[in-house]
């Protein structure tokens, strides 16, 4: 199971977004406005391993907006952007972008959504292998112990 943030000014559509990640099998945070995100990552218990980004945030901000800032602070991770401009020029901004998984047009069937949120959470869970992988490894300072056969076990008590 994966955290995600859902960000969009728009409950019925956040709503949407988090119920049908909920359903998909995975925990979902969720904000109506950047400063209600930040207070709920900074909240949660980890990092989230993806986010839904609506591109018009309102409140002067925007998905481009988000990620230029969460890239300066350390919050970004790979996210989607949802919306229903996605000839938006905007986006352009984000193109070449290493956790930019691309746009997901509304309106969207819910079978896209949760095929686009499990490539999301695959890549985090890539990274996070690989983040294991490369850890050394720790050192045991206990010895081994023997193993005991049942074979021994039935011989002794024959």
């Amino acid at each position: 199971m994966a955290r995600l943030l859902v960000l969009d000014n728009d409950y019925s559509m956040r709503s949407l977004l988090a119920l049908a990640v909920e359903r998909g099998g995975h925990e979902v945070v969720q904000a109506g406005t950047v400063d209600e995100a930040e207070v709920a990552l900074d909240a949660a218990a980890g990092p989230v391993d993806g986010m839904l980004l609506d591109l018009h945030l309102g409140g002067g901000h925007s998905g481009v907006s988000v990620v230029a800032r969460w890239r300066a602070s350390q919050r970004l991770t790979r996210f989607l952007v949802v919306t229903g401009t996605p000839e938006d020029p905007s986006l352009a901004e984000l193109e070449g972008d290493e956790f930019f998984q691309g746009v997901l047009a509304k309106p969207f069937s819910i079978e896209d959504l949760l095929q686009r949120v499990a490539r999301i959470v695959e890549g985090a869970i890539e990274v996070k292998v690989q983040e294991t992988e490369s850890a050394p490894e720790p050192v045991s300072t206990l010895e081994p112990k023997p193993f005991r056969t049942v074979d021994a076990e039935i011989e002794r008590k024959a």
